[in-house]
């Protein structure tokens, strides 16, 4: 098996009859955490350990337990590597298809024995072999305790306080000006408001105010914009703010939602593509890697400079 157990945590109501908090996070928000344990472990405990709750076990105790089972030291990231190959290498000569398997490394293996397995993969024939590093991709089959699982699930918003930092933008929509105020949460952009705006309207830092539900003000000084929801925007471009909004407030990476507008055919002047050239601007050069590749020397080592993606290898510029 990958793993006996694991941690995971769950928000909750503290005022719910047997919950149990565990951790309050920075919003205030409550959460139980809670072990996730394989059947055949679990079945384990409860006949050698029918004392121990083990909804209320620590991680630390856990590991204690496991330590005394037979998985102990037996489970995919523990076992050789080396029986591995060879295993697969008898299995393979009485397999008529296809075969290939999965080889499970712990996080701190080094690149010497990866190339090692492969070479005497290589050595042995086999037709096909994958190395997975524990934690080397996010959600997939990970051990750690605070991470998260290949499970789909939907996630609550960080909650939002009164007063949010926040930076206007000021764009050109088909001769229009709009301004485009962006809210920040913990250095990340949270939401987006939008509105036509006056000829003299200048970028600037400033506060985003909630009022009450639904009604948010910007303000800079003695300067105080009103009512940035219900700004005179037309329909479609109300529901893109807002669909915006919604995706930075889930933890969208600005990235992936700019990719989503550009898939649309938008004119370059259009309201869309303004919208994406202002999230440009909160993109962080880290997490571009690997995520977009230079269209004239293929090289990954891209940034994003005024907005264009440019290459440090080969200095070719593209915006979009």
């Amino acid at each position: 098996m990958f793993k006996t157990f694991y941690f995971r945590k769950k928000k909750i109501n503290p005022s719910d009859k047997d919950s149990r908090v565990d951790e309050v996070d920075q919003n205030g928000d409550s959460w139980q955490i809670y072990p996730v344990i394989s059947g055949g472990f679990r079945e384990w405990l409860t006949i050698n350990y029918p004392e121990v709750d083990l909804d209320k076990i620590s991680e630390k105790e856990m590991e204690e337990l496991n330590k005394k089972s037979p998985y102990y030291r037996a489970c995919a990231n523990d076992i050789s590597w080396e029986k591995r190959v060879d295993i697969q290498a008898v299995i393979q000569k009485y397999t008529t298809n296809a075969i290939s398997s999965t080889m499970n490394l712990p996080n701190d293996v080094t690149k010497e024995t990866v190339a090692e397995i492969y070479m005497k993969a290589w050595e042995k024939e086999l037709k096909g072999i994958t190395i997975y590093r524990d934690g080397c991709r996010t959600g997939v089959l990970v051990a750690e305790t605070k991470v998260q699982t290949n499970e789909f699930g939907y996630s609550d918003a960080p909650k939002r306080p009164a007063v949010l930092d926040a930076q206007l933008h000021v764009v050109s929509v088909k001769g229009q000006k709009y301004g485009v105020a962006v809210g920040i949460l913990n250095n990340n952009p949270y939401e987006v408001f939008a509105f036509p705006a006056k000829e003299d309207t200048k970028s600037v830092k400033g506060k985003i105010v909630k009022i009450k539900k639904g009604e948010y003000n910007f303000v800079e000084g003695d300067m105080s914009i009103k009512n940035l929801e219900t700004a005179a925007l037309h329909a479609d471009e109300q529901v893109l703010t807002r669909l915006v909004s919604g995706m930075l407030r889930h933890g969208m990476n600005p990235y992936f939602i700019i990719d989503q507008i550009n898939k649309t055919p938008l004119e370059v002047v259009s309201f869309g593509k303004a919208l994406t050239r202002v999230l440009k601007q909160y993109i962080k050069d880290d997490e571009l890697k690997g995520k977009i590749k230079c269209s004239d020397c293929g090289s990954e080592n891209v940034r994003l400079q005024e907005g264009c993606a440019t290459c440090n290898d080969c200095g070719s510029s593209k915006c979009s």
